[in-house]
């Protein structure tokens, strides 16, 4: 088998110089920056609870798990954002080793990559580079989610239901940009492959299986690929 080709520093900048330009989802910076720490530490308590109080804040909820499922749906989605537009756009799949972040006054998520580097993937089997792309990403969403469920009651179905419908959002914005259905391809094999599978309805419309919990924000709706869309919880939670 032939040796991975790294895209090194330089090729892995351009890359992600490249995908930014998408929309604010699709930007992550290179290099390192003060203020922003390891995924591992930002799942710490002492990180983690200040994220989550920014977020409760902006999100008119003083429930926790409303808090904890918005602030993980976001870096999810982040996350399938910059790695599956890096290979749509360049053919690098990022390595994610030295991922930092930081949350926003406001609570949102901000990522960089400390030492930008990635490996040159442009075959044509959709399951490889899913299963590529997904090593560099799976490990940090569940280490985030250990560190959210360590504190707070949030399911872990919601959780990964979040995560799945992130890359389905992604892969919709990549898709509808410039027509290329290959993304479409590895985003479907993502979607196939504990644990991402089961989350969403099989089927033309992007349907989920559980509830972000977003109708329990300061919003009171609920999104379109709602489960409890036209529940009675859902409408009850829009009258108050």
């Amino acid at each position: 088998m032939t040796a991975p080709v790294r895209s090194g520093a330089d090729r892995t900048r351009r890359a992600l110089k490249t995908v930014g330009m998408i929309g604010p989802y699709f930007s992550v910076g290179a290099g390192a920056c003060d203020g922003f720490v390891r995924v591992d530490e930002f799942c710490a308590a002492r990180h983690l609870d200040a994220a989550l109080a920014a977020v409760a804040r902006r999100i008119g909820s003083d429930e926790a798990r409303v808090a904890a499922s918005s602030l993980q749906y976001e870096f999810a989605e982040r996350l399938w954002s910059v790695t599956l537009g890096c290979w749509h756009l360049d053919k690098v799949v990022l390595d994610l080793r030295s991922l930092v972040c930081q949350a926003a006054p406001n609570g949102r998520i901000r990522f960089r990559i400390a030492d930008p580097d990635g490996v040159e993937q442009a075959g044509p089997e959709p399951a490889r580079i899913a299963t590529s792309i997904a090593a560099q990403v799976i490990p940090h969403l569940t280490t985030l989610h250990r560190g959210l469920r360590a504190g707070t009651r949030v399911a872990d179905g919601l959780l990964w239901g979040n995560a799945a419908t992130g890359a389905a959002l992604a892969t919709r914005t990549l898709t509808a940009r410039d027509g290329d259905r290959r993304v479409g391809a590895v985003a479907e094999a993502l979607l196939a492959a504990p644990p991402m599978a089961g989350h969403l309805h099989d089927g033309g419309i992007l349907l989920r299986r559980t509830c972000c919990l977003y109708y329990r924000t300061a919003a009171r709706r609920t999104c379109g690929d709602c489960p409890l869309t036209g529940s009675v919880a859902a409408r009850r939670r829009a009258c108050r």
